[in-house]
């Protein structure tokens, strides 16, 4: 049975991802800690194509956060990134890429401490930087944060209807208006939507979608492992 469920997985994803239509425009330039769109141009209308995987036709967003700080120009970090610092106090909105200085306290912390000179300020106001999180009113939404969210629109009305898979991974009851609730609007609305949930004890859909819904009560881990694709000949579709 897990056998089973592994292949109609693999199979839905790569269906999912075939069906969608591929867009030309390039990865955005660039600015402060993250990448800020196509320099105000609107984008190119959808093509369609056989293959989008790897092509740039694809978007995730991470309802918590960028915890590794790659490919940003793919992601949309709602909630925020851990590889940003903003001012505590929110003084101005900028964010304030941290990877080099972070290496640096961890080369350098001894007994869970860091030198006082690595303890970074605002260059503004002179606050403390804190970490880029939605955890109060001080959250900071760069330049970066608003292209990701333009391209985001833009992405989801290319897409609003043919054959599309919105695909959960372990999304919770904490902000579910972020991911969980739109995906069921998204499905409900175009009939040729699938909704894939997989999430280890909390994998459910609305009655109203049911028909079109697959919902997998087991580890994100196993499902998506490599071996388990492999095993079917998947990665080579």
């Amino acid at each position: 049975m897990k056998k089973l469920i592994c292949l109609m997985l693999a199979a839905l994803m790569v269906l999912g991802l075939a069906a969608c239509a591929k867009n030309d425009t390039q990865p955005p330039v660039a600015t402060d800690a993250a990448s800020a769109g196509n320099n105000g141009n609107a984008p190119e209308p959808a093509k369609p194509s056989t293959l989008v995987y790897g092509s740039g036709d694809y978007d995730s967003i991470n309802p918590i956060m960028n915890e590794h700080c790659e490919i940003k120009h793919l992601l949309f970090y709602t909630q925020g990134d851990y590889g940003l610092w903003q001012c505590s106090k929110a003084c101005h909105n900028r964010t304030y890429d941290n990877e080099l200085l972070v290496r640096q306290m961890v080369a350098r912390q001894r007994d869970m401490k860091i030198p006082t000179e690595l303890v970074p300020y605002c260059p503004v106001c002179g606050a403390p930087l804190t970490m880029n999180l939605r955890c109060d009113d001080t959250f900071v939404q760069d330049r970066g944060w608003y292209a990701a969210s333009e391209r985001y629109a833009d992405f989801l009305g290319w897409h609003k209807q043919g054959k599309v898979l919105y695909l959960e991974l372990g999304v919770g009851n904490n902000t579910p208006v972020i991911i969980k609730y739109p995906f069921w609007r998204y499905t409900l609305e175009n009939p040729d939507a699938v909704y894939v949930c997989i999430n280890h004890g909390q994998a459910y859909a609305p009655r109203e979608i049911v028909d079109r819904s697959i919902c997998l009560n087991m580890d994100i881990g196993h499902s998506l492992t490599y071996e388990c694709i492999k095993g079917y000949g998947l990665m080579n579709w």
